[in-house]
């Protein structure tokens, strides 16, 4: 993002929210989606990136803007190997990144899907809150991770 002048913003009233899962495959999942972000983002765009509670679940949105994805296209970004045109992706990638991130996500019992317009594209992750039983019965503390203000 730094070497394209992108901006990344967030847009949050939640200092933190509790989910129940395993943080590195977590990461690893946010990371594609923010990845994809900044891929599509022309230099000196911006990204924001919102984190908000809704029905009990953890939001967690990255808007970017870049051209957008094609209305036909907003479930096939997510299929392993899918490449919107490699001419609007500089630097490329594998096709991978947003099909990995959908199956930790969906592993982790959440969702996560694409929308966009003229402004950009925005991808939305939606995980289960932890309540506080599981909380207090997690097997392995490590496993109850917390997804901060960025």
């Amino acid at each position: 993002a730094k070497r394209k002048g992108i901006s990344i913003i967030p847009e949050t009233n939640q200092d933190a929210v509790t989910i129940t899962a395993a943080p590195d495959e977590l990461g690893r999942a946010i990371g594609n989606i923010v990845d994809n972000a900044i891929r599509f983002t022309p230099q000196c765009g911006e990204i924001r990136i919102a984190l908000s509670t809704e029905d009990g679940s953890a939001v967690l949105a990255v808007m970017d803007s870049g051209p957008g994805i094609p209305q036909a296209a907003l479930e096939q970004v997510f299929e392993a190997g899918y490449q919107q045109d490699p001419a609007r992706s500089p630097g490329g990638g594998s096709g991978l990144g947003l099909a990995i991130a959908r199956g930790i996500i969906e592993a982790h019992g959440g969702t996560v899907m694409a929308s966009s317009s003229d402004l950009g594209a925005t991808l939305t992750t939606r995980l289960p809150l932890a309540d506080s039983e599981q909380i207090s019965q997690a097997i392995n503390p490590e496993a109850v991770g917390e997804i901060q203000k960025p």
